[in-house]
């Protein structure tokens, strides 16, 4: 596609969530859990890459997504209503209140890990024909 919004991000993804000291989210980045990252982590907004953060002094980080099914066997009962409940009430309490105000909330900083960014572009580049721009 034409449009950034809707292309592709190459690779196995997860979703890993930066957390303070004080248990509160700083923020999430989408990254292939086949690369191997190194710190400090640098996400991207996909839809303007100048706009980019850095997550290098974080005390914690927990990968979201977790198999719930493998080779049609349960290998994660976390999928009980009231622990999604529970766990959804325990994580909106983990954003800070900057970001949950409703007059000009601050906008929760997520993005696409560096170098998925840069792979995604060169594989657009080799589609459309271009040699690297670098």
């Amino acid at each position: 596609s034409e449009q950034k919004s809707k292309q592709c991000l190459p690779g196995v993804l997860n979703v890993k969530r930066f957390i303070n000291n004080d248990g509160i989210f700083v923020g999430d980045m989408i990254f292939d859990e086949n690369s191997n990252l190194t710190k400090p982590y640098i996400t991207v907004d996909p839809m303007d890459e100048t706009r980019r953060v850095s997550f290098d002094n974080v005390d914690t980080e927990v990968n979201l997504l977790q198999s719930l099914m493998k080779s049609g066997n349960v290998v994660n009962d976390d999928c009980d209503i009231h622990k999604a409940q529970t766990r959804c009430i325990q994580q909106l309490n983990s954003l800070d209140d900057s970001i949950k105000r409703l007059l000009n909330p601050h906008e929760y900083p997520a993005g696409v890990e560096k170098s998925l960014i840069e792979r995604r572009n060169e594989l657009v580049y080799k589609m459309r024909g271009i040699s690297n721009l670098r």
